[in-house]
């Protein structure tokens, strides 16, 4: 359930009206229209969150999910953001070795077999952020 129909809901519980609730908050009427067709949100640290719920009668923590489900994204992001050094560092590593000096110390097999082994291990992170980066870009 969205913070809007929330907010709507014990309104109407209360048989309050959109000036009523605005005059116990303090606010304007019209803030309380656009945060309740889901035009505007509470800002995170908006005092009126307090009184929401104290006024409305609503759990605190109710109130803040919406908040706290947009600063997931950002969470995510940030996620993101430290796997890249990894995979820069992986990649840097790659690159440097001398594959014509390692494929003559190792066998074939030994080779094949490290690539498949490193593939396995780094499947996981890579899917991750893959899939990450696509559900950010899908939710942008």
């Amino acid at each position: 359930m969205k913070i809007a129909e929330i907010l709507k809901l014990n309104r109407h519980k209360r048989n309050w009206s959109q000036q009523r609730l605005a005059e116990e908050l303090h606010i304007s009427r019209q803030s309380i229209s656009k945060w309740e067709c889901g035009a505007a949100v509470p800002s995170f640290w908006d005092k009126n969150k307090v009184w929401l719920s104290i006024v409305c009668g609503l759990v605190l923590a109710i109130v803040f999910y919406a908040a706290s489900s947009s600063m997931q994204i950002r969470r995510n992001t940030v996620e993101v953001w430290t796997e890249l050094p990894k995979v820069a560092l992986l990649i840097g590593l790659a690159c440097s070795i001398n594959w014509h000096k390692a494929t003559a110390a190792f066998s074939r097999l030994s080779v094949c077999l490290l690539f498949i082994l490193v593939a396995l291990y780094l499947w996981p992170n890579i899917y991750d952020f893959i899939s990450g980066y696509v559900s950010g870009y899908n939710n942008y």
